[in-house]
């Protein structure tokens, strides 16, 4: 199996809008169980007794080889034994406040040019009440049509103004008492990785990692930010297969993961 969940929720354009609202809701009772005879999903355990369970979004990025990358990160996740991943490839699912319930932490492997007005409200609501987001790389260039989207990231990309470099990377390690990179080594990145830097973005950010840009730039490579009661992380890094096969990104991802999700690292 694969993982990759049937998305019933993308939309027709040429089904009646009360067909779009039935399916929605259909799909919402699928997901969370709500059958005769059956507790609701919140009641039962979800994945593999003892993992924590985590929905990464991909599905959609014209610049970079999510085929390729999005095995790869579940595989990086589910071989510490610590996880239990379902992939999504369509951003729709960000619609179902039921569907996100189910997950303490969601990791973006996708960038999505359009958002709806479903999406970003139940996406917040989901981060503001203790949901956790990863976001990776090119996830940094999501929802064109949600100017917001940088409070929730932290800093998104500008076109125009932003700048990205490939290559190797020395990454040096800011802060080593925090959860993700507490024990964490400076390490060089593969020679296929890419960074982003001068990004948009006023909200606050705690800055865990740096690597310096050929402009000189220490551009921050691993950051987070509080939403609500939400935790949030992004780092530029996993450009390629290649670049998520480094083991100090590797240890980055499955740390990030577990600190989003819970708080903490053990």
């Amino acid at each position: 199996m694969t993982g990759t969940l049937w998305a019933p929720w993308r939309r027709s354009a040429a089904a009646p809008k009360h067909q779009h609202a039935l399916l929605l809701k259909l799909c919402i009772l699928l997901w969370t169980g709500l059958s005769l005879g059956q507790a609701p999903r919140s009641q039962q355990p979800l994945g593999v007794e003892g993992r924590i369970p985590v929905l990464l979004v991909s599905g959609s990025d014209a610049f970079h080889n999510w085929r390729a990358t999005t095995p790869l990160t579940r595989e990086i996740l589910e071989q510490t034994g610590r996880f239990d991943v379902r992939v999504v490839e369509d951003a729709h699912i960000l619609e179902s406040s039921s569907a996100l319930s189910q997950y303490p932490v969601i990791l973006f492997n996708q960038q999505v040019a359009d958002s709806t007005p479903l999406m970003r409200s139940s996406l917040t609501t989901y981060l503001r009440n203790g949901g956790g987001l990863v976001a990776l790389h090119w996830a940094v260039d999501n929802f064109h049509d949600w100017p917001d989207f940088a409070d929730v990231l932290g800093r998104v990309w500008q076109e125009g103004v932003s700048k990205e470099e490939h290559g190797q990377f020395h990454v040096r390690i800011r802060d080593a008492t925090h959860p993700i990179t507490r024990g964490m080594q400076d390490f060089d990145t593969s020679e296929q990785e890419a960074i982003h830097y001068r990004l948009r973005g006023k909200a606050a950010i705690h800055v865990l990692a740096v690597a310096k840009t050929e402009s000189g730039d220490n551009a921050p490579v691993m950051f987070t930010h509080d939403l609500g009661k939400g935790r949030v992380f992004f780092s530029p890094f996993g450009h390629s297969a290649a670049g998520r096969n480094n083991p100090g990104v590797q240890t980055m991802i499955v740390r990030a993961t577990e600190w989003a999700a819970t708080g903490d690292v053990k």
